[in-house]
């Protein structure tokens, strides 16, 4: 039954955060004070940018929620720490990461203060993001770079005293590719996500 209320608050504050994003202000929501807070979701932002630049996850997973959920930029739904850390994998095979492919982040929370209502915090901002990617053409290794942005918002919760990346939501704010780019790389990504979660025949590689 406590669980059962957990959820039903995490809800609820999702809502809230949805609400929030859409410029309301509502009684019980304060961005004033909370300068402890503040600096410990700082930390959660710096663990967010370490696993993503450099593969690390050993920081951030501690600081996900149990029930932590994330909308990705291409719209894909990743639901706990472990797809998190697959979805990355993922991502490196894509981009050839093997071959000198790479991926980095820079998170910037400028799009207004963090909203606190009780243990729970929203906060939004931008992301600078580029991709190089790396493959063979013609016995020749060619890399292409792309740089892009995301509008980003969040949802933390304190959970016995620790602040958790509850629910974390991403959309293009500068895209530089086309549909199709974005639904090949989708595909790829799903391809090269289920050849990991496949079982591993003794005797093969």
């Amino acid at each position: 039954m406590s669980d059962c209320k957990t959820k039903m608050g995490k809800t609820a504050a999702l809502v809230l955060a949805i609400v929030l994003g859409g410029g309301l202000v509502m009684h019980g929501v304060t961005n004033v004070g909370h300068e402890a807070d503040r600096a410990e979701l700082q930390k959660l932002r710096a663990a967010y940018e370490t696993a993503m630049n450099t593969g690390n996850f050993t920081t951030l997973t501690p600081m996900l929620d149990k029930d932590f959920t994330y909308t990705t930029i291409l719209g894909n739904d990743i639901k706990s720490a472990a797809e998190f850390e697959a979805a990355y994998k993922a991502v490196q095979t894509v981009i050839g990461a093997a071959k000198g492919g790479s991926y980095t982040v820079a998170v910037n929370p400028a799009l207004g203060k963090t909203n606190f209502w009780g243990d729970f915090a929203f906060t939004r901002g931008t992301s600078d993001e580029t991709v190089v990617t790396a493959e063979d053409v013609a016995g020749k290794v060619v890399k292409k770079t792309n740089k892009f942005g995301s509008l980003w918002f969040a949802t933390a919760h304190k959970d016995n005293g620790a602040w958790k990346l509850v629910h974390a939501y991403a959309m293009f704010s500068k895209n530089p590719f086309t549909d199709a780019q974005v639904a090949a790389f989708t595909a790829s990504l799903q391809k090269a996500a289920a050849a990991q979660a496949a079982p591993v025949t003794p005797g093969t590689k």
